[in-house]
């Protein structure tokens, strides 16, 4: 998703230009925190192994029946700052889940 505000800086006023600039900010990072996701997850709290622990009951699909995150099955992640990650569900109990987030396909192994 992509967002951004248009503006002309030679047709505006110094202040305006600042003051746009400034909106230009804003809605590019409502836009970042729109981004739809499954779960929300502490980049802070992922392991070693790429394994964090997330609350149903904390995310933005709190109140949908529907989302039933099941062993295997791959969601996406959140934290209102960062674009979303994939992941894959390895464990569940509850309303706790436990992903794994899925390295981005150009990483790769350093020996």
């Amino acid at each position: 998703m992509k967002c951004s505000l248009a503006f002309d800086p030679a047709s505006v006023v110094q202040s305006t230009i600042r003051r746009s600039v400034a909106d230009v900010v804003l809605t590019d990072y409502h836009c970042l925190m729109t981004q739809p996701y499954d779960l929300r997850y502490d980049p802070n709290e992922v392991g070693a192994d790429m394994v964090v622990e997330c609350w149903i009951s904390h995310g933005p699909r709190r109140d949908d029946p529907s989302f039933v995150p099941m062993v295997g099955e791959f969601v996406l992640l959140g934290d209102d700052e960062l674009e979303a990650r994939s992941a894959r569900v390895i464990r569940r109990e509850g309303n706790r889940v436990w992903v794994q987030l899925a390295l981005p396909q150009n990483a790769t192994a350093v020996a």
